[in-house]
């Protein structure tokens, strides 16, 4: 078994998904504040990371921007300096992997990360499910979870 935490780094939350990947039985998935993360990561997981890190497009970015990539550096030295491996993925290289395109929308990749899963629940989407039936992923929100999950599959998928 080898436990892999994905995160989609922000600039003050981050989705995190923590999985098996060997069964991809989700442990959790959650939006996280990046101080209490960072902590997390310096002291407690033991895992291996894959981490969206940003590429340069050539446009003008905001603040927010950097916050986020100057967190993606910090939680990379936490995860390293314990000599565990940090795995930095692109982007651009999730939508090829997941939607074959590097212009797919987030709906798509969404769509593309859930279709790995056996839908199994009840309700409008199977792959969530509902309360009374929960499908395998059962309480993901957020737009950061989900671009934590689709990291997390194509880690899986590609290493």
């Amino acid at each position: 078994m080898t436990r892999l935490i994905a995160i989609d780094p922000g600039p003050e939350h981050s989705g995190v998904v923590e999985i098996d990947t060997d069964t991809m039985n989700i442990y959790s998935a959650e939006a996280e504040d990046n101080s209490l993360l960072l902590h997390r990561l310096r002291y407690e997981t033991d895992a291996v990371m894959a981490i969206e890190v940003m590429q340069s497009m050539g446009m003008a970015v905001a603040q927010s921007t950097f916050d986020t990539q100057l967190w993606a550096g910090m939680f990379i030295e936490a995860f390293r300096s314990r000599g565990l491996q940090a795995v930095t993925l692109y982007r651009r290289d999730v939508k090829l992997h997941l939607c074959g395109n590097n212009r797919a929308k987030d709906t798509n990749v969404t769509a593309a990360a859930k279709s790995r899963f056996s839908p199994t629940g009840g309700g409008k989407d199977p792959y969530k499910g509902t309360a009374k039936q929960p499908g395998p992923l059962y309480g993901i929100s957020g737009s950061d979870v989900w671009s934590g999950l689709a990291i997390a599959v194509t880690y899986m998928e590609t290493r």
